[in-house]
């Protein structure tokens, strides 16, 4: 569904919607009103800082986050004692109050509102009855709050006093066992890990520097194994590049370059490539060894080999480093004899330490459970005495006129307003567009032309204004001004502006595929229009099941088209044709009733009647029942030139019109298009502009008189014409009337 569709529905339901919003906003008023308002009534106390929060006397966490959550879990237990029998009887017997309020219980709450700070509030609906409420309860639980906290912390001391006195009796025992032991294994020290303690420090000590050694000698292989390496890949002899008679600034740099190379092998030898001074002396080489070439280039080299300085180099700093690792390997045998002495001695307390170490344990377990108990002892005593000297909680702010107690739903009753309204507004609109998507209902002339097998000729809007359903089969006659007289003379254009050379319609009938379709209505009111355009019109009424065309034009329905089916003579026909008070408009009426109306349809006589009908008049309109429900119809349509489909607007399509169609086909019978009745004026184009610029005015219904043939005595009566006429001159009529060389319109020519 699009957008601008969902605009239409919407304001086509605009008053639907608005009913909505305020019937629910008038609901929503009243139930606030028999809510009524809750008023809260809030008591504020104050703990001090230095009063415990638990029942054992342990001080209070010294952070925020801390301190509030430890406030928070003694407001539960603050707020159960609130709710207690011993608060709340004795406060309601100070106020004097016989019956309890309602859900007390529920209206009473307890809260840290900091570390230090706490709210009772009491909820009522009276301010008055809340304050005086909250504040007995403040004074009574004030009361029973610090004679609680007393008795609660002469308890824990009291318990703490009894655990600290078995405590000690453990620890003596403990400590008598372990002495003796330590007796008869002749432990001179106080403690056998005091006699352990060098001999473990040497052990320990011995271990670590041996460990370092490993790792020292482990690197000084790794550089030996480096220098060997690079020993082997150094040529013996370099070319001697030097001239025959060095210069002094030849032999100058010479000597620098043998003293920074001297330098750079001794901090080889004790450090690796990556130290700073290791690089600063490399850097320094590099720099002379390219000033002394610079300054060879300039003077004439013989060519001549000499050893390659930078062997003796590399041997000397192998020797070094076999010499550094010889001294590292005698510092490991003598930490190894280190070790092996440190263990021996221990060796001579093997089987002793463990169950002198299991004593000393429970020994060192025992003193600090005492001590800890001690410490617990101590600090319930402190709290005993603050507990005695001052009160734990104290009412800071009772309710009062500086402290009123307030009410929580002010302003409430105007947001459930605005939010019923929104709520109100968004579900009627979403059901009226839900429903409108889920409605299968054909409701406009487009609809009609998706869903139905043929075209609309014409959409008859609904009873309006002036016209009501009881006119609407003569609305042509009697509101030629209407909308509908229109709608219905859109049919007649479609009879009367048939193209030249092409077979011309004269005998149609009007079906449809269930009852209550608007069939009638078309068949007469087409009727009407056909004379008043100067036609001889004789509308037929086929529904032999329930006639309904003598009621509409006020005729006796004694003799009609079952007779005449049963006897087509000439006075027959003549009796049939009843004139109507529409000039050029004859009735023949559904007849006398038949028990076997499929007999009578089927009889031979039937295509007799038909023809002689359509010899008399230019049109013969017949009205039928419904096509799936009787067999009617489907019998008179070989003897129609077409039919028109009448299909009623706000009904959901079936598939039933289909099947008619299909059913006609078999029949030879042409479908001109369907009739779309019953549409809703307010989806029709033209309805707008036919209110502003055409009056309604209701015209009287004429009354049928009794001398209704004299009407028609100047337009031809097609009585004689039958009455006078045979087969064969009504058969050679109806091809003349086809053909288009009819008589005048004063009498049928037979």
């Amino acid at each position: 569904m699009d957008f601008w569709r969902a605009v239409d529905i919407l304001s086509k339901r605009k008053w639907l919607i608005l009913l909505s919003m305020v019937v629910t906003c008038a609901l929503t008023f009243g139930a606030t009103r028999l809510i009524g308002s809750r008023w809260v009534a809030t008591v504020r106390f104050v703990s001090a800082p230095n009063s415990p929060l638990t029942s054992s006397g342990e001080a209070a966490p010294t952070d925020a986050a801390g301190s509030l959550g430890a406030a928070r879990s003694q407001a539960a237990v603050y707020l159960a004692i609130v709710r207690s029998r011993a608060v709340l009887e004795p406060a309601l017997r100070q106020l004097n109050l016989l019956e309890v309020p309602a859900n007390l219980l529920e209206n009473i709450e307890f809260e840290a509102v900091g570390p230090y700070l706490f709210e009772l509030r009491v909820y009522d609906s009276s301010p008055s009855r809340a304050g005086r409420l909250a504040n007995a309860i403040a004074r009574v639980f004030e009361e029973k709050n610090r004679g609680l906290y007393t008795q609660q912390a002469q308890r824990v001391v009291t318990l703490l006093e009894d655990q600290l006195q078995k405590a000690d009796r453990r620890l003596a025992e403990v400590r008598r066992r372990y002495d003796a032991y330590r007796r008869s294994h002749q432990i001179v020290t106080g403690n056998l890990s005091d006699q352990l303690s060098p001999a473990l420090y040497r052990l320990q000590t011995a271990r670590q520097q041996r460990d370092q050694v490993l790792e020292r000698i482990a690197e000084v292989r790794a550089r030996l194994d480096s220098k060997r390496r690079e020993l082997a890949q150094l040529p013996p002899t370099v070319p001697d590049e030097r001239p025959v008679s060095s210069t002094p600034r030849v032999r100058l740099l010479e000597e620098e370059l043998a003293r920074v190379e001297a330098r750079l092998t001794s901090l080889r030898a004790r450090y690796t490539d990556e130290k700073i001074e290791v690089r600063q002396a490399l850097a320094e080489k590099n720099a002379l060894e390219e000033a002394l070439k610079q300054e060879l280039s300039r003077q004439p080299r013989p060519l001549a080999e000499r050893p390659n300085p930078e062997v003796a180099l590399a041997k000397q700093a192998i020797r070094e480093l076999e010499q550094e690792l010889a001294g590292y390997q005698a510092q490991l045998q003598a930490l190894d004899m280190t070790l092996a002495s440190a263990q021996t001695e221990i060796r001579k307390f093997t089987g002793i330490d463990s169950p002198m170490g299991a004593m000393a344990s429970e020994l060192v377990q025992q003193t600090e459970v005492r001590n800890h108990l001690a410490a617990r002892l101590q600090n319930a005593q402190m709290a005993l005495d603050v507990a005695e000297r001052q009160n734990p909680l104290t009412v800071m702010d009772p309710v009062n006129d500086f402290n009123p107690p307030t009410n929580t739903q002010q302003g409430r009753a105007r947001k459930l307003l605005a939010l019923a309204a929104l709520c109100a507004l968004v579900g009627t609109s979403g059901l009226v567009i839900a429903l409108d998507s889920v409605d299968r209902r054909l409701r406009t002339v487009q609809e009609a032309e998706m869903a139905l097998p043929v075209p609309v000729c014409a959409a008859i809007p609904q009873p309006l204004g002036n016209v009501s359903a009881e006119s609407l089969s003569r609305v042509t006659e009697l509101q030629p001004l209407s909308l509908h007289s229109e709608a219905y003379r859109f049919l007649g254009l479609r009879l009367l502006n048939q193209p030249n050379g092409t077979e011309r319609i004269r005998s149609l009938m009007a079906l449809s595929a269930k009852a209550d379709q608007g069939s009638t209505s078309t068949v007469t009111n087409l009727g009407i229009t056909l004379a008043q355009a100067g036609q001889r019109v004789v509308i037929v009424d086929a529904n032999v099941r329930a006639p309904q065309l003598h009621e509409v034009f006020g005729l006796p329905n004694t003799f009609g088209l079952t007779d005449l089916l049963q006897s087509p003579d000439p006075a027959a026909f003549e009796q049939a044709l009843r004139p109507t008070p529409v000039p050029n408009l004859w009735v023949v009426t559904a007849g006398s009733g038949v028990d076997n109306p499929w007999q009578l349809f089927r009889s031979p006589h039937l295509a007799v009647v038909a023809e002689r009908l359509e010899g008399a008049a230019d049109y013969v309109l017949y009205d039928t029942p419904s096509a799936l429900a009787f067999t009617d119809a489907l019998n008179l349509a070989p003897v129609v030139d077409g039919a028109f489909l009448c299909v009623r607007a706000l009904e959901p399509p079936s598939g039933a019109e289909q099947r008619l169609l299909e059913a006609l086909e078999q029949c030879g019978t042409t479908v001109l298009g369907s009739v779309f009745s019953g549409v809703p004026a307010s989806v029709l184009e033209s309805y707008q502009n036919y209110v502003r610029y055409y009056p309604i005015e209701r015209m009287p219904v004429p009354a049928v008189v009794a001398g209704a043939e004299e009407l028609n005595g100047s337009h031809g009566d097609p009585r004689p014409a039958l009455a006078a006429s045979d087969g064969a001159a009504v058969a050679a009529s109806r091809e003349d009337g086809r053909s288009g060389q009819r008589g005048s319109k004063d009498g049928p020519t037979v």
